[in-house]
């Protein structure tokens, strides 16, 4: 049997398996659509390799993906086209500091381990990214592309995706209690006044398309990985409230949210564990927001191995599906947007889709249509 063929039958198995799954989801009617799934990169890929994962997608089962709206914009609309050929939804995600929203002059931040090579958002020319958001919608509408949404933003409270914030030694975590004291919280500030003011633009490109927008993702980094990176992470309560505090609630029709629950593999009761991580994680947030707004979970997952485990591939099913009651049962769930599982094959400590066969056939199940 060829290397091809032995991969299509090993995700003809996983189809199989995946009904079993679809029918007894059915039965208990999850309030929270969980068959989304991040390869955010896609566009990036030859044709050809394009075409076998947007195939691997969604033999999975999944409907929805989350892709970045990056250069080069045609290729990005072709991924889309190519999901939509499948049944499968696109989610654009628009990362900030990216050249095309910058004069020329405005220097960008180095590369740095896990920080990348970006623009301040403070910095960031609203007439150029206006531009920008035009062209990639302009070029949606010629393939008769309509996102399910778009995010603007990833992860704008933490330094790899936010240049105005620096990469320290040791990192530093900047709460209500401890932001004013920071020498980068007056440009932190600049950049998300330029921020809303971007959000509100892409608002009016967006009028009469029937598009959500959705506010910039949070996230709450694990402390120990953002100490040995030197990430500086604002707080996600402390950054949803400055960002509340200019309007932003009144321009976006959902909020992002990255959740990623450090549960171990090893863990006794992770049912438990992960609720209690995901309660921790989302509670101060919702309580910011208030009732009735909906939630898009744009990121969430477990990695494959890490630590002493290093190297090994540790089951995740039984936390995937801990994590999916964990949302199902909040009362934001009814109104939730789907949800997106990362990632799909590009991350090597999260994929859950190896190079020519799943990586975790359990885990894959849980991205299935319910």
């Amino acid at each position: 049997m060829t290397a091809t063929a032995a991969m299509l039958a090993r995700l003809a198995a996983v189809g199989l398996a995946a009904g079993v799954f679809v029918a007894s989801a059915a039965r208990r009617a999850p309030a929270v659509d969980f068959a989304g799934v991040n390869d955010a990169k896609m566009a990036w890929r030859p044709p050809e390799a394009r075409a076998a994962v947007v195939d691997a997608i969604g033999r999975a089962g999944a409907a929805h993906v989350r892709l970045m709206a990056v250069r080069p914009l045609e290729a990005v609309a072709d991924a889309a086209a190519d999901l939509r050929a499948r049944g499968i939804g696109v989610l654009l995600m628009v990362p900030l500091g990216q050249p095309d929203f910058f004069d020329p002059s405005t220097a960008a931040r180095p590369a740095d381990g896990v920080h990348y090579a970006l623009k301040p958002t403070a910095e960031m020319d609203l007439l150029r990214f206006e531009t920008f958001i035009r062209e990639a919608l302009s070029l949606l509408d010629a393939r008769g592309i309509r996102p399910e949404a778009v995010e603007l933003g990833n992860e704008i409270n933490i330094s790899p995706f936010e240049a105005t914030l620096p990469v320290l030694p040791g990192g530093v975590t900047a709460d209500a209690a401890t932001f004013d004291r920071q020498p980068f919280a007056g440009r932190y500030a600049q950049a998300i006044d330029r921020y809303v003011d971007a959000l509100r633009r892409t608002r009016r490109l967006l009028q009469g398309r029937g598009v959500p927008l959705l506010l910039a993702s949070v996230v709450r980094p694990e402390a120990a990985w953002a100490a040995e990176h030197g990430v500086v992470v604002v707080a996600p309560e402390l950054c949803l409230r400055m960002l509340l505090e200019r309007g932003a609630a009144d321009v976006v029709d959902g909020f992002a949210l990255h959740l990623y629950p450090q549960v171990s593999a090893r863990e006794d009761n992770p049912e438990e564990a992960v609720r209690a991580a995901v309660d921790a994680a989302f509670d101060p947030l919702a309580r910011l927001v208030g009732p009735g707004r909906r939630w898009w979970i744009t990121e969430w997952g477990f990695a494959r191995s890490i630590g002493r485990d290093s190297g090994l591939e540790l089951p995740r099913a039984r936390r995937m599906k801990a994590f999916a009651a964990a949302i199902d049962r909040r009362p934001e769930a009814p109104l939730a947007g789907p949800a997106f599982l990362y990632d799909f094959s590009e991350d090597e400590l999260f994929r859950i889709q190896g190079p020519d066969s799943p990586s975790d056939p359990d885990a894959l199940l849980t991205i299935s249509r319910r």
